[in-house]
């Protein structure tokens, strides 16, 4: 048994070992194209002489600049302009712009801190998730095989980066590993650099990645594809981003939870990994204390702690309402009750299922189908039950369509109002519901 054990552990390393080597090949793949892609360029781009162009900042400070040469950081330090050393990306002619990236025209300039805008933090956190991912590459590819697939920023802050690893799931305590794996390389200060590439090259730098491959294949022919580097690492990116990642003083992973994804007409679990960053310690620690405030009043802890509802794997995705739960929802109902009254609404109840033909009526067979209950749907195949195929309702609109149309109206009868309390279902993955009570499978 000693013996067998110490077999599987050998197994084991080797299998890492050579996990990280694959890797490590993918790493230098990307790298080559990358090099390659610059030298092609240097030789094969005809010659342009530099044109003079004029700069002009939001001040009116005008600047004179050369097309293909200046950018604006080096234009904003020309003029002394103040607050260049708070700006993390350039806003030029209403367009993002990344703040080391060559102008090619005259153009009305301005240089955004963290604090003039909602988009020069989006870039910043933007740029953050970038950091995630290759903190993950770094940390997982002895794990497993390591796909990277999306990593936006979000509207309330902060950023995510989804993560495909064969074989394996992040655990909790693996988010401390990734925050000190992700702050080593903010300290590095690398700088971020775009390069532009045609699909065929982008193609072939991402060819180890499923997830970047059908990125690529859903831009037009004929569009240009960006690339992003940031020390080794490199991604498929629009941009833009901050000039380097020292501008980034406090980097925090804080939650791991798992999405579907589609590739390659099959379902695969991701691994979807939440951060914050911050451009100072005082705005991580303030961040933290409002976090852990917020989390006091997590809806998924006070429903249990007050005995308000229940889940449960016999019906994912649906809750059950106890009954203290079910007096808060009446008095609700009440309310809204009183309130549809006095704004004219009259309440109705339709039924919970409908064929198909009113769902592609209302648009939602075309756009919506994936995201239904269907009747009979079993393994991927549809059953039909008298000739037809049904939906359970994920809205009420089309059913009240069929409640107007029913009669002749006249336009007496305008604005006519309905309200419903039915329950609505919508075929949610059990991996976003499992975080609101909002996006549920029953509503």
């Amino acid at each position: 048994e000693r013996m067998r054990l110490l077999l599987l552990q050998r197994w084991h390393q080797i299998s890492r070992q050579t996990v990280f080597r694959l890797y490590s090949d993918i790493c230098q793949h990307r790298l080559s194209v990358w090099h390659r892609e610059i030298d092609r360029r240097q030789q094969t781009e005809p010659f342009h002489e530099t044109e003079s162009i004029e700069l002009t900042f939001s001040d009116g400070t005008r600047v004179e600049g050369l097309s293909g040469r200046t950018t604006p950081m080096q234009a904003a330090r020309d003029c002394s302009l103040l607050g260049t050393d708070k700006a993390v990306i350039a806003l030029v002619d209403n367009i993002l712009w990344d703040l080391n990236k060559p102008l090619k025209h005259s153009c009305q300039l301005k240089l955004l801190s963290l604090t003039d805008s909602i988009l020069s933090r989006k870039v910043f956190w933007h740029s953050s998730a970038h950091i995630l991912g290759w903190a993950m590459e770094q940390l997982f590819s002895s794990h497993g095989n390591v796909e990277l697939c999306d990593g936006p920023a979000l509207e309330d802050g902060g950023f995510y980066y989804d993560v495909y690893i064969s074989g394996n799931t992040i655990s909790e305590h693996e988010l401390e590993h990734l925050t000190r794996t992700a702050n080593d390389i903010i300290t590095a200060s690398h700088p971020f650099e775009q390069l532009p590439l045609t699909k065929t090259v982008a193609q072939d730098m991402f060819k180890h990645n499923r997830f970047k491959l059908n990125f690529i294949s859903d831009i037009p022919d004929g569009v240009e594809v960006t690339a992003y580097k940031c020390g080794d690492f490199i991604d498929l990116c629009k941009g833009p981003h901050i000039p380097h990642t020292g501008l980034i003083k406090a980097l925090e992973m804080h939650t791991v939870a798992g999405v579907e994804a589609s590739v390659e007409k099959r379902k695969l679990l991701l691994q979807r990994v939440y951060g914050m960053s911050t451009a100072s310690r005082n705005e991580m620690t303030q961040w933290k204390r409002s976090r852990s405030e917020a989390q006091k009043r997590d809806h998924r802890l006070i429903g249990r702690s007050q005995q308000l509802y229940m889940t449960h794997l016999d019906s994912p995705g649906s809750v059950f309402l106890l009954p203290h739960g079910m007096r808060i929802i009446n008095s609700l109902r009440d309310l809204l009750q009183h309130h549809y009254r006095s704004f004219g609404y009259q309440e109705v109840v339709t039924p919970l299922i409908f064929s198909r033909k009113l769902w592609e009526t209302s648009g939602h067979w075309e756009h919506y189908a994936d995201n239904m209950f269907t009747v009979g749907h079993h393994g991927g195949h549809l059953h039909h039950a008298g000739g037809q195929e049904y939906g359970l309702k994920p809205m009420n609109c089309p059913a009240h369509c069929l409640i107007y149309q029913q009669q002749q109206r006249s336009y007496r009868e305008l604005p006519l109002r309905l309200a419903e309390f039915s329950p609505l279902h919508r075929f949610s993955s059990c991996w976003c519901i499992a975080i609101s009570l909002v996006i549920s499978r029953r509503q």
